[in-house]
């Protein structure tokens, strides 16, 4: 068993902490439908999911720094140490919103900050310094987007937090995030329409492509919200609508792309679809759109697409469940076994780890 451990805290891969993300954003969107009791039994798994993998993480960084660090310096798998800072800030807006928990969410807006100003300088300078670089075709894909998710997980709990927080921080951070996906999407875009795309390519973290607008969208109605906080005029606030609707049209423009590419992959391409740690990475998207759609339409006073955030709670809640319970049956089964492994994928952002805690 502690050799079991061990090996699955040498081999967790980066990523894992979207696990984190998913839940919590799940729960916000059941919280935003009136479902109190089970948006809490969500918060609390995904708080004990924390824990667990910062113990894992801790103890691979103190035992297994070599591993550690050949991971962060991969353009594959580096992107996925950012799933830290966004499951840190999704727990902080979550927690602020189902208990009022004023204190501890600035504790984790801070702790996540902290994260995003080290990882995000660290990792910037590695890729740019690097000496050997993978061709076009391997270099930036869907999963890089978690890096924008990062970004605006801090504008959207720095907007709860306007009371403690200028407006100006949340504000900047999401024209930084604005930027930053418009950058990434453009590399990722060219690398679909001009490089060879093979079905294994196609993992879930492509859905955060989606899932990165969808965030965008809910950091805009966050500081649309929260604009009584400035303190002095502003003019730009027509801009920043005009903004946040984009992003909900752009995220809700992948949706069928992203479906039928799927439907190709496993369909068609026959790619096995079983448990992989990187399905979070599709969950926490779908319960994105979920919440921001439903924060849209009631800011914006906009009822038609009050309907499409309803059909979509069901589909984020039943992807979910279905995701945990392969984790649990997967994990179970790597205790059990000795030594089952799952494939990497090297093509991915959030390749997946050979033992599953």
């Amino acid at each position: 068993m502690n050799a079991k451990l061990r090996d699955a805290a040498r081999t967790l891969f980066p990523g894992y902490f979207a696990f984190v993300m998913a839940t919590g954003i799940v729960a916000a969107a059941l919280n935003g439908f009136g479902h109190a009791v089970p948006a809490k039994a969500l918060f609390f798994i995904g708080c004990l999911g924390y824990v667990v993998l910062w113990v894992f993480s801790l103890w691979r960084a103190v035992r297994f720094p070599s591993q550690l660090w050949a991971d962060f310096t991969s353009f594959a798998k580096g992107p996925g140490f950012f799933t830290t800072i966004a499951g840190t800030e999704v727990l902080g807006a979550v927690s602020g919103r189902l208990f009022h928990t004023t204190g501890l969410s600035l504790g984790l807006f801070c702790f996540g900050a902290a994260l995003w100003v080290v990882l995000n300088y660290a990792f910037a300078t590695v890729v740019i310094v690097s000496a050997e670089k993978p061709t076009a075709d391997r270099a930036v894909n869907g999963g890089w987007l978690v890096i924008v998710v990062a970004i605006q997980s801090l504008a959207i709990l720095a907007a709860l937090l306007s009371d403690q927080i200028p407006l100006f921080v949340p504000a900047g951070l999401f024209m930084m995030g604005s930027v930053t996906y418009l950058m990434l999407i453009s590399l990722i875009v060219s690398r679909l329409l001009l490089t060879k795309v093979e079905a294994a390519d196609l993992a879930p973290p492509y859905w955060i492509m989606m899932g990165g607008a969808a965030i965008s969208c809910l950091a805009g109605v966050e500081l649309n919200k929260h604009s009584g906080a400035w303190g002095f005029n502003v003019n730009a606030f027509p801009v920043l609508q005009a903004f946040t609707l984009m992003f909900w049209m752009v995220a809700t423009a992948w949706i069928p792309l992203l479906v039928i590419l799927g439907v190709w992959r496993h369909g068609i391409k026959r790619v096995p679809l079983r448990y992989e740690p990187q399905q979070w990475s599709m969950v926490f998207p779908l319960g994105m759109y979920t919440f921001a759609t439903h924060s849209a339409a009631v800011q914006f006073k906009l009822p038609f697409i009050e309907p499409v955030a309803s059909t979509f709670l069901p589909i984020a809640v039943i992807a979910w469940a279905l995701v945990f319970i392969g984790m649990v049956g997967t994990g179970i089964q790597a205790l059990r076994s000795n030594g089952a492994s799952v494939a990497d994928d090297p093509g991915t952002t959030c390749a997946p780890s050979p033992v599953n805690p």
